[in-house]
């Protein structure tokens, strides 16, 4: 192929992220709390405080992948302590991912059999 036909945004000249490289840590961290602030208000309508309860951590654990990035970018960490800390909250991200599936499971095989009851009556 004669040239790429994708580029990650955070990679492409002029895209549209160009302009975020450009920003204080302040603004950075001052926008990573505006999207917390809006997930935390869509999580609150979560049907269950267990949903929330896991939905939540989830989305520690995603900030910090996030906020982890950052820091390595500005210089902060060697490139080994940052790919240490980056498998930890992959790991634990995975644990959190393999909990929602048992729990959707879990419901859904409930929801299964209260109507299997339901329409035997």
């Amino acid at each position: 192929m004669p040239e790429v036909l994708y580029l990650r945004w955070d990679q492409r000249k002029d895209g549209l992220t160009e302009g975020w490289k450009d920003l204080s840590p302040a603004q950075v961290v001052s926008g990573f709390q505006t999207n917390i602030a809006s997930a935390l208000a869509i999580i609150a309508e979560a049907t269950s405080p267990a949903e929330r309860d896991v939905v939540v951590f989830c989305l520690y654990v995603h900030m910090m992948l996030r906020v982890r990035d950052f820091e390595y970018k500005a210089g902060k960490f060697p490139e080994s302590d940052y790919a240490s800390m980056k498998a930890s909250l992959e790991e634990e991200a995975a644990a959190i991912l393999a909990e929602i599936a048992r729990l959707e499971s879990t419901t859904a095989a409930a929801t299964s059999l209260k109507d299997q009851k339901g329409s035997s009556i």
